[in-house]
């Protein structure tokens, strides 16, 4: 069992986290029973997006003490990716592997991007800047996010860009619910990308370089680890994972400049539940989100989808300020 499955573990033990699982669970069975098993299937394939989504923030606020406000910009770029790539494949589409390569481009393109905007200015802000580094990158996150939504608009308008569907087949049934194959695909692909993210930073080296550098920087550096390097790779995983999210999700997500404000405040709450910087944890609160928004809209109403969650957070952070899994949080200056 890895270090962080431990830790993971060990919070579950907690009062507070042990009674609001169990009261997730006996609101899934509720909703199951009362409304039916689709709000539960909704709620793996919702879940799964979002817990991708909020892993790569808590990745990067864990690693390089960033909160990344331009995470859902990066959603936005996988959108607009994706449905670039889809429709210059138009000769082709209803191939099978078109899907695939529209979203593995996404990936690229989000990767790519985010280890030039590391580059361009994190890595220079780093070599400046030591004191309120926080509350420095929250700025200058939040001017990256306008930057990038003003040229979306600029460049490809504001008009929605979005396709019917991936694939084009009859749906499966799960449970006794129809789901479509895109979202079989959604959840198929938030799946693998969570379970290689947690293979890279448990057992590869390139993992134990990014978690040895978000443990102990000066540590890391004694032993010969680039940190600056590790801090790229770990913006560029993040961001590859929103542009994945959002080029998985184009059929439900059209892309236009503002596409990414959902997915963002989603991931922070994600974030936030689960504790800042804690990747497993936020797994484990995506699909608490995704059960919590599909409760609420199905017994209250859509209004309130995203009401309950935000009230959730703020009951828990009054009784756990570290969230459901996390501990104190400290910067990676600060360590």
């Amino acid at each position: 069992m890895s270090l962080a499955v431990q830790r993971l573990s060990r919070e579950f033990r907690s009062p507070v986290t042990t009674g609001l699982i169990a009261g997730v669970l006996a609101l899934a069975i509720f909703g199951v029973v009362r409304g039916g098993t689709f709000i539960l299937v909704d709620s793996l394939v919702t879940g799964a997006i979002w817990a991708l989504v909020a892993a790569g923030l808590a990745l990067t606020f864990g690693v390089m003490g960033v909160p990344n406000f331009a995470q859902g910009e990066f959603f936005m770029v996988g959108t607009l990716s994706g449905y670039l790539v889809y429709t210059a494949l138009s000769g082709v589409q209803g191939r099978p592997y078109v899907p695939f390569v529209t979203i593995l481009m996404a990936l690229v393109v989000g990767f790519v991007l985010g280890a030039l905007v590391d580059l361009a200015v994190f890595s220079q802000m780093r070599r400046r800047i030591r004191e309120g580094w926080v509350m420095n990158t929250f700025v200058v996150t939040v001017g990256i996010s306008v930057v990038m939504i003003n040229a979306h608009q600029l460049i490809w308008g504001t008009d929605y860009k979005g396709i019917v569907a991936y694939f084009d087949g009859p749906p499966i049934h799960v449970l006794g619910v129809s789901v479509a194959l895109d979202r079989v695909f959604a959840i198929s692909v938030a799946a693998v990308s969570i379970a290689g993210l947690w293979w890279l930073l448990s057992y590869s080296r390139i993992g134990r370089a990014i978690r040895a550098v978000s443990q102990d920087e000066p540590g890391a550096l004694m032993v010969g680890i680039n940190v600056g390097r590790m801090r790229t790779l770990t913006f560029a995983i993040s961001s590859g994972l929103a542009a994945l999210a959002g080029a998985t999700l184009l059929f439900q997500f059209p892309s236009f400049p503002f596409v990414g404000v959902k997915p963002l405040y989603v991931a922070w709450t994600v974030v936030i539940l689960a504790g800042l910087g804690n990747v497993g944890g936020a797994v484990v609160a995506g699909f608490i989100i995704a059960l919590l928004e599909a409760n609420t809209g199905f017994f209250i109403g859509s209004a309130w989808e995203d009401v309950v969650p935000f009230a959730l957070i703020v009951l828990i952070l009054a009784v756990r300020p570290t969230g459901l899994f996390g501990r104190a949080v400290r910067s990676v200056w600060e360590q």
